[in-house]
């Protein structure tokens, strides 16, 4: 199955990484794509269509020559971070605008935390409920908690200004436990 986009750019720059290296960008990579489809046989939750994924990001320290895992846990070891600058996305009802910092933990999985601005986010609960995802319990005390916090612009629709984090494999949009998230196995 193929993947389709009207449109698809991507940039990535490369740097010497000075000393010391995790205090550097090593790699920056800015990308768009618009319209881009899935297979439908994936079953989203939120519809195979993206509107929009857009984003800009900077790989700080140095990613070694040796296989995958090593490389990434020396670059981990070093202090190695992806700084993400802006992040967009526009998936169904869910449009989201973030930036922040990821890194690995001690177990080699993600962790950090973006600050995010989300609209659309009870229709994508009520998505994530309708496919099991998560539970409709959960689903129905993150939209009443969120819409508390959520603002409402002048577009009208509710805005929620909260951190998105990671952490001990646990996705949290600001006081909320969303999901546990699968482990990352590195070869």
């Amino acid at each position: 199955n193929l993947l389709e986009a009207e449109s698809a750019r991507i940039s990535i720059r490369t740097y010497s990484p000075g000393e010391p290296a995790h205090l550097n960008s090593t790699l920056d990579v800015a990308f768009s794509l618009e319209g881009l489809v899935l297979p439908e046989d994936e079953d989203l939750p939120l519809g195979s269509r993206f509107d929009l994924i857009q984003g800009e990001a900077a790989l700080m320290g140095a990613l070694g020559p040796a296989p995958a895992a090593a490389a990434v846990q020396d670059w981990r070891d070093e202090g190695g971070t992806l700084e993400v600058l802006r992040l967009n996305l526009r998936w169904g009802d869910l449009d989201v605008e973030g930036k922040g910092t990821l890194a690995l933990d001690g177990e080699m999985q993600p962790m950090g935390a973006l600050t995010t601005s989300i609209r659309g986010f009870k229709p994508a609960l009520e998505a994530l409920a309708e496919k099991g995802i998560i539970k409709a319990s959960q689903a129905t005390t993150a939209k009443v908690i969120l819409g508390l916090l959520a603002k409402r612009g002048t577009d009208g629709r509710k805005t929620l200004s909260a951190p998105l984090t990671v952490q001990e494999r646990k996705l949290n949009i600001g006081p909320i436990h969303l999901l546990d998230l699968p482990p990352i196995t590195w070869k």
